[in-house]
């Protein structure tokens, strides 16, 4: 069954709207570990992290991540919405791919707000009331474990979306052309590699940093392709169009 488009906006905004999300998430994700490494070069030293006082004196890093991971959640946010709004879901997999994608956008923002908490007043009055060093240990261990487990709820989320999205677009039900369906398939399968294989959820979120910035240039260029293929064209050639993006 062949998607259809439900909004009078022409197809490309969509597309376009949609790529600028995937970037947007992209370059954030990946000015995150640079900024830290460029403001704390010592960061790179094993066990620095799990030393509460390091944590504690990098307030700044609680702002920043919010910037980061919230950048991630919009563009996510972005990507996922506009497509979905291109076209009438009517496939199960479109509305998989939806609903993960949204869960996996809901991952990404509770990374910021729960970054922004490990360095708020309130954890940092945990050497204020008294605390065993060793009890400040555990809890900024289980905090790092929430914080990666949720890094893994935004890498799965966007992996079942992509692998959703691509099986929904080649069978013709979903909001991107086959060309872009299989990139879609490419792109999950190998974040699901990534946070599989090697056990860790952040190597498989890292991989979304390529994925993403190739999605969101391949959608840029389709949808200045189909601007420029379709100068002033009705709004019907434009519907027609809606599922034919290579």
């Amino acid at each position: 069954m062949n998607a259809r488009r439900t909004s009078a906006m022409p197809a490309q905004n969509f597309f376009r709207t949609a790529g600028w999300g995937a970037l947007l998430a992209a370059l954030v994700y990946l000015l995150q570990p640079l900024g830290v490494l460029v403001l704390v070069p010592e960061a790179t030293e094993v066990g620095y992290w799990a030393d509460p006082a390091h944590v504690q004196d990098s307030w700044w890093e609680g702002p920043y991540e919010v910037l980061t991971f919230g950048g991630i959640a919009v563009g996510t946010a972005l990507l996922v919405i506009a497509l979905a709004a291109s076209v009438r879901t009517t496939g199960v997999a479109s509305r998989v791919a939806t609903a993960f994608g949204i869960i996996g956008a809901g991952g990404w923002l509770a990374v910021a707000g729960l970054a922004l908490a490990q360095r708020s007043i309130v954890a940092v009055a945990l050497s204020e009331v008294g605390s065993a060093h060793e009890a400040q240990l555990g809890d900024l261990q289980a905090t790092n474990v929430v914080l990666t487990g949720l890094v893994g709820v935004g890498a799965l989320g966007a992996c079942v979306w992509a692998v959703a999205t691509g099986i929904a677009s080649l069978r013709g039900s979903g909001p991107v052309g086959r060309g872009i369906g299989v990139l879609c398939l490419i792109g999950g399968i190998a974040v699901l590699a990534g946070a599989v294989i090697p056990l860790h959820p952040i190597t498989g979120a890292l991989v979304l940093i390529p994925f993403y910035l190739a999605l969101g240039i391949t959608l840029l260029v389709s949808a200045r392709r189909r601007r420029s293929r379709a100068p002033g064209a009705p709004e019907e050639l434009l519907s027609r169009e809606g599922t034919t993006v290579e």
